[in-house]
């Protein structure tokens, strides 16, 4: 396959984590978050019986802020008005669970109220259409969130204090998965060359971890698959450059088309003019023609990196060969002198 089959190969879809330890660290936040708003308003419904039990709106709308506010990345949460965001959709989701408890709403307006203002406190920080999906994911992942708590507080899996930590932990573990809006991302992988050459190396790693290879010959293919992923790095960012760069002959035109102009120009300040456009696009073609080079060598490199990937699993796999080989041939010769020494005389 040539490197122009490469370049315009088919570039699939594909969702991952933009920042994968942000997620974990959101993850920490929002359970321990939870868990310790959880003690807090146990504490509270203590001090206060007439607010309910964790389920009630209040103790629930201090659970939900708390959790929902290490949902943020830590820049954000630095924010004074982070904070009153927070306090102010806590504080209408409150309001939304309460008002059909005093009969001024009807129960599934209230939840749908409470819903949408927890989606948006999800949704904080985000713009363009990865907040309307915060906000439509949060939203729903409350409703299953409070009936999480609910489920937890009323099983009461151990002292009362316990299990209202583990309703708030539970809370804050369920409402995560609101916040994946925030985290995932959607990239076009290539489908090409490229990644059939770290597929092929990575299968080769696979290969080498599941038999048992020595542990010399298992980090060294390691080492030339984490050197193989690198180049292939590398050759997406060219491709970035060659896709937003002209194409040669595009530039090739423009330079016969400028030389025909040259050539037929009779005042010489337009003369002039029309050089300086030649010398700039032929400084364009040059610099198209060194990415391309560029493009070869890189992928020339990644062939190479995977013959010594394959070379060094193929002799991994030939030394066991040769070792049940012989494991073979001196178990065969012990079993036919062991037959020899017990024939009768």
């Amino acid at each position: 396959m040539t490197t122009q089959t490469a370049t315009r190969a088919a570039a699939m879809p594909a969702i991952q984590f933009e920042d994968h330890p942000s997620f974990h660290r959101a993850a920490l936040h929002m359970t321990v978050a939870g868990a310790l708003a959880g003690l807090a308003a146990h504490v509270l419904t203590l001090l206060e019986p007439r607010l309910g039990g964790l389920a009630a709106p209040l103790p629930l709308a201090i659970v939900a802020g708390a959790a929902l506010r290490g949902a943020a990345p830590r820049e954000i949460r630095a924010r004074a008005s982070d904070l009153a965001l927070v306090v102010l959709g806590a504080s209408a989701a409150a309001f939304a669970l309460s008002a059909p408890l005093r009969g001024h709403l009807a129960a599934g307006w209230g939840a749908a109220l409470y819903a949408g203002a927890l989606g948006l406190v999800v949704a904080r920080g985000l713009a363009g259409p990865r907040r309307w999906i915060a906000v439509v994911a949060g939203a729903g992942v409350a409703l299953l969130a409070r009936y999480v708590l609910g489920s937890v507080a009323a099983a009461e899996p151990g002292p009362a204090w316990a299990a209202a930590a583990l309703a708030g932990a539970s809370f804050g573990g369920v409402a995560l998965l609101g916040t994946l809006a925030r985290h995932l991302v959607l990239v076009r992988r290539q489908t090409g060359e490229v990644e059939d050459l770290l597929g092929r190396a990575r299968a080769a790693l696979g290969a080498s971890e599941r038999s048992g290879d020595d542990p010399v010959v298992r980090d060294a293919i390691r080492a030339e698959v984490d050197r193989l992923t690198e180049v292939a790095r590398r050759w997406q960012e060219l491709e970035r450059r060659v896709s937003s760069s002209p194409r040669t002959d595009e530039l090739t035109a423009r330079l016969s088309d400028l030389d025909r102009r040259i050539m037929a120009a009779s005042d010489p300040v337009a003369r002039g003019q029309f050089e300086q456009a030649q010398a700039e696009v032929a400084q364009q073609l040059r610099d198209v023609e060194s990415i391309g080079n560029a493009r070869e060598r890189v992928l020339a490199r990644m062939h190479h990196t995977l013959a010594s990937i394959e070379r060094r699993r193929l002799g991994a796999a030939g030394a066991e060969v040769d070792c049940a080989s012989h494991a073979l041939i001196e178990a065969e010769e012990i079993l036919q002198a062991v037959g020899r020494h017990g024939e009768p005389n």
